[in-house]
């Protein structure tokens, strides 16, 4: 072979699988700083600019500003990977499928959320958000319902394959 051979070599790209399971290794291996929380934001369909792009915009913009105004006034990077989020409309699973009529705009989050902070949105010993964060999240108007709870220890990588469902892995 020449040593002055510009001969350019490919490497695969790493499948989903691999992906996920690297994602949910670092995230777990850093659970003594956040917990890390499962969102599901349901939002009501209709009014104008019904699009994916308006839909990932109320997510942010609104659900996690939220929570976000909760845990500290001062609420800049308390939430890091903020785009961990994927917009789903009209899905349908092997558990549940979508009739035509009642195909919710909603989106799949993760949130991790300073373990020191915790406790200003999950009241551990009820099992459940706590009344003030839930009432800011009945204060948006497009949000139709949240389910928003800890990921269970193990279950990481499951939620990362059900959020990103049919969707490419590597967002632009």
């Amino acid at each position: 072979m020449n040593p002055k051979s510009t001969e350019l070599k490919y490497y695969p790209l790493p499948s989903k699988k691999d992906l996920i399971a690297q994602y949910s290794e670092w995230l777990e291996s850093r659970k003594d700083v956040w917990d890390l929380f499962a969102a599901t934001a349901v939002f009501n369909a209709g009014g104008r600019n019904s699009n994916s792009a308006r839909w990932c915009d109320e997510y942010k913009h609104k659900v996690l500003w939220k929570i976000k105004k909760r845990l500290a006034h001062s609420y800049t990077n308390l939430i890091p990977f903020e785009d961990m989020f994927y917009y789903e409309f009209g899905e349908s699973s092997l558990f549940k499928s979508a009739a035509e009529g009642r195909k919710p705009h909603h989106v799949h989050g993760l949130v991790p959320i300073p373990k020191n902070l915790t406790h200003k949105i999950w009241d551990s010993q009820t099992g459940c958000l706590t009344p003030r964060i839930q009432k800011d999240f009945k204060s948006i108007k497009t949000l139709s319902s949240i389910l928003l709870e800890p990921i269970r220890t193990g279950k990481l990588s499951d939620w990362l394959s059900y959020s990103s469902k049919g969707k490419p892995f590597y967002q632009t």
